[in-house]
């Protein structure tokens, strides 16, 4: 006798035998295409994380610079003056330290010329597109439908030293 041998009917596979099958494959679908929208929504919302880092440190270059104008009269010739200003006594700190471009992802601003050929603010060297395009602070109004990040320039404008008199 073999131990192989079994009494029961062979299978017979009728009209529904692919269902589970199929609607497995629909389960992994479904997973697949809401998994790809919650990785474009992170990707978004880490993007405008981004944006709104950059205007904080974009703004905080600008105001160093104005204070280090406003204590010499100059622009500083690099950004590393920003953070250790050894003109005056005892030396000034304008920064805390030299910030990481947010959007470009390096250390490496693009710097953006002064009167005096030095300093006069930064821009990200990114040319990805911006995501906001409206609703800034007023000093940033020129940022509005920019074509990239590179365009938002956090500059600070010296004021005129000799004004004309009105007679």
């Amino acid at each position: 006798m073999s131990l192989l041998r079994t009494n029961r009917a062979p299978r017979q596979f009728g009209v529904q035998s692919g269902f589970t099958y199929l609607g497995i494959l629909f389960v992994v679908a479904f997973i697949g295409v809401g998994l790809g929208v919650i990785g474009q929504l992170w990707s978004i919302s880490a993007r405008r994380s981004d944006e709104q880092q950059l205007l904080f440190v974009g703004d905080a270059y600008r105001r160093a610079i104005a204070s280090y104008y406003q204590h010499g009269g100059r622009f500083p010739q690099t950004l590393d003056e920003l953070v250790l200003d050894t003109r005056v006594t005892p030396p000034m700190h304008h920064l805390r330290k030299l910030y990481v471009d947010p959007v470009g992802y390096g250390t490496e601003w693009r710097v953006v010329a002064g009167a005096d050929g030095g300093i006069a603010g930064v821009a990200s060297q990114s040319m990805v597109k911006p995501l906001k395009v409206a609703n800034f602070q007023r000093e940033y109004k020129a940022f509005e439908d920019a074509e990239c990040y590179c365009q938002w320039e956090f500059t600070y404008s010296a004021p005129a030293r000799f004004r004309q008199r009105r007679p």
